[in-house]
């Protein structure tokens, strides 16, 4: 799965709707306290909500437990009266969900059935946008999603809704003249299996009525308006998550199971339809929590291990955030003996002369307790001997906790990482975190800090050279004021076009890259791409002047 856009709305500092583009890396560029960390904190948001039903947190988990002051401190101005829009938008890559096919397999040898027919959309399902709109509510002095929007390949296609009082949601429209779900649905069979369309049946088993005109008798609690003969109709609530959203990882549950089927037919139509209202509402949330949890988030300054860190067996997302989780990783025996190999892979990144050419290895101590611990739990052929050593590993004490060292090639002396230069120390959770996050996103903030020039060049390489497979190879967002980063992403852009990149890197085109720009104006924060050319430089100028204080000093 692949980000695509991002759409923030009164989010911090970000007051008018504005739009993030995201390529395979994306930069964020723009002066401090603009905006840049918001974004990130964002998508991370998104997380709180859908994963632990928090609108109203005192912490963003993934960002190293980043405290902050609730709703009110994330929507723009501190306005309670103000909503938070924020809009996502991915690629799933692969389906969406297979509640409903499944369930027409098994049902599909019954005949003579008055059966809905809806598409199946879990393998035509390609790009998602799920929008949430967030509100305080005053009553409950805590944050909800009162509106949770689902667009999937370019069209609308269903909207729930819960009230202040957070306790109904409701199906408040569903577009079903959506392509993947419309009327023009082939049979089956020709014996009148799943004759019926999904709109048909639907609306015939809600009384025939919208159920956004429920919504507004439900906010209002109006029971005097005689012109409603409340009988006649039933609204389709559903069981809420956070408010409006639709509880992850099961069946919707909606009000057409408290009802009592009057035949066969009508209890697998209501079955047919909570598993269609599945497929549209809580699998492309499924897949974004999928998503968010794959992903890490790497701060700017990341803790400098010493001869007593304790790694932590459990590795946890939030110690991205600090750096230690990549220490954590890579103390782990299981991680770095076998096929994987993820010490020699840093290494190279760390040694390699056309890379960081840093001078410096990292070596793990290991001890024959737990060579011969590896083998018992299945090892591969060539380490299947207690004598065998593998590279990038040496030998300590029985009863020593493991240590990981880096060694100086020009002397072969090994040092604790808060013996040599801090810069080595900030680099390598990001090395590390490029090898080990699949699927998800890395988001770094100032990957330069600390970082001599030249290995900030390099480091731009390493965005875009990073040989994993693609299926699984992360995306970048990084927040930069590196010049010597984007020269050397130009470079690369350059040399793909005209012939000259060396023959050992891959090809770097301009939409493998998004640049963004984020300034402060009286409007909020406005977002700017500066979309890059096969020429390997900018299509416009920067705003504000940026990166012109080299030629003011000069």
């Amino acid at each position: 799965m692949k980000l695509t856009k991002l759409f923030l709305t009164n989010f911090r500092s970000f007051k008018n709707t504005q739009t993030i583009e995201f390529a395979p890396l994306t930069l964020l560029f723009g002066p401090n306290s603009v905006g840049k960390t918001t974004i990130l904190m964002a998508l991370f948001y998104l997380q709180q909500i859908i994963t632990k039903e928090q609108c109203n947190p005192s912490k963003i988990d993934a960002m190293g437990e980043k405290k902050i002051d609730g709703f009110k401190s994330l929507v723009n101005d501190g306005d309670l009266n103000k909503e938070i829009s924020i809009g996502i938008e991915f690629l799933t890559e692969t389906t969406i969900g297979n509640e409903y096919s499944e369930y027409i397999d098994r049902i599909s040898d019954l005949t003579n059935l008055d059966l809905i027919a809806v598409n199946d959309l879990s393998n035509e399902a390609k790009k998602i946008k799920l929008e949430f709109l967030i509100s305080w509510s005053f009553s409950k002095r805590t944050a909800y999603v009162r509106e949770y929007k689902v667009t999937i390949n370019d069209e609308y296609i269903g909207v729930l809704r819960s009230n202040e009082n957070i306790d109904k949601s409701i199906i408040n429209d569903i577009n079903f003249s959506h392509h993947l779900i419309n009327e023009e649905v082939e049979s089956v069979n020709e014996d009148d299996l799943f004759k019926n369309t999904f709109h048909e049946k639907y609306n015939s088993l809600i009384g025939g009525k919208r159920a956004d005109f429920f919504y507004k008798k439900i906010n209002e609690d109006d029971d005097d308006d005689s012109s409603i003969d409340k009988n006649s109709v039933r609204p389709v609530l559903i069981k809420g998550f956070a408010g409006a959203l639709p509880p992850l990882g099961c069946l919707v549950q909606t009000s057409l199971e408290t009802s009592e089927p009057e035949n066969i037919s009508e209890l697998i139509n209501n079955d047919i339809i909570n598993r269609a209202l599945t497929q549209i509402f809580t699998s492309p949330l499924d897949k974004l929590k999928i998503l968010l949890d794959d992903s890490v988030s790497i701060g700017p300054i990341r803790i400098v291990p010493d001869d007593s860190f304790k790694p932590n067996p459990y590795t946890e997302q939030k110690n991205w955030f600090n750096g230690t989780a990549a220490w954590d990783v890579l103390y782990q025996l299981e991680s770095n003996i076998g096929d994987e190999k993820l010490i020699d892979k840093i290494n190279d990144w760390l040694f390699s002369e056309e890379k960081l050419n840093s001078g410096y290895k990292i070596q793990r101590d290991i001890n024959l307790q737990e060579i011969l611990i590896h083998n018992k739990l299945g090892s591969d052929q060539k380490s299947a001997s207690c004598f065998f050593i593998p590279d990038n590993y040496a030998f300590f004490g029985k009863n020593d906790d493991p240590q990981l060292f880096f060694v100086s090639q020009k002397n072969n002396l090994k040092l604790y990482p808060n013996q040599v230069g801090i810069g080595l120390s900030q680099i390598l959770p990001i090395i590390a975190s490029a090898h080990i996050v699949k699927n998800g996103f890395i988001a770094i903030e100032q990957p330069e800090l600390h970082i001599h020039p030249a290995l900030q060049v390099a480091i731009g390489d390493l965005f875009t050279q990073l040989q994993v497979p693609m299926v699984t190879k992360p995306m970048f967002i990084i927040e930069t004021h590196s010049e010597h980063i984007i020269l050397r992403l130009l470079r690369r852009v350059k040399e793909s076009n005209n012939g000259t990149l060396p023959h050992n890197l891959m090809k770097v085109y301009p939409n493998d890259i998004s640049v963004t720009y984020i300034s402060d104006t009286d409007a909020g924060a406005i977002v700017k791409k500066i979309a890059v050319t096969q020429d390997g430089d900018f299509e416009f100028d920067w705003p504000n002047g940026f990166f012109e204080e080299r030629y003011e000093e000069l």
